[in-house]
């Protein structure tokens, strides 16, 4: 299922705007995670797969299909450092089309801050991966995170919060 455009971004606002699944207030694999709930996509595929540059490894590890073929309701995985905008941490973002000339046109969280953008993009080197939760595979039970893991990310994402997402 593939919600439509208005609905995604409406979902990907409030993931943004409230985290889910795991991640944090304000940043883009929240804003990705609330769209892929409204898709119905099943919340093991896609809980704790990790920063924006882990999402193409980790769902690829659980069986999930990634590639570098776009498709509508795939999800785009950035490279850390990929280039001036993807930062330390890489990013998520949800393409809305396929154009044309390949490129696509994605809906995104936490773009210069924003809770909301949308833009015309290239699957090129600063691309993970381009992962297909709705092609089917994939985990059906939730991984049980590393408590260690896991006190350490909730940590860091307390400081990112309270440091306007400034390296902690």
């Amino acid at each position: 299922m593939v919600v439509s455009n208005a609905d995604a971004k409406k979902a990907g606002i409030n993931g943004f705007n409230n985290g889910i699944a795991g991640y944090p207030v304000g940043q883009c694999t929240g804003f990705v995670a609330s769209i892929l709930r409204a898709n119905k996509v099943p919340e093991s595929k896609y809980s704790y797969l990790g920063n924006g540059n882990q999402w193409a490894a980790n769902a690829k590890s659980r069986g999930i299909k990634v590639d570098m073929k776009p498709s509508v309701g795939a999800v785009v995985s950035f490279k850390a450092y990929g280039s001036s905008y993807y930062g330390a941490y890489g990013h998520v973002a949800y393409i809305t089309k396929v154009n044309s000339n390949g490129s696509v046109h994605l809906y995104e969280g936490n773009f210069s801050g924003l809770s909301f953008h949308e833009r015309d993009a290239n699957i090129d080197s600063a691309v993970a991966g381009v992962i297909h939760f709705s092609d089917g595979g994939g985990t059906t039970t939730p991984p049980k995170p590393n408590t260690k893991d896991s006190a350490a990310i909730q940590e860091k994402w307390k400081c990112l919060q309270g440091n306007e997402g400034l390296p902690c």
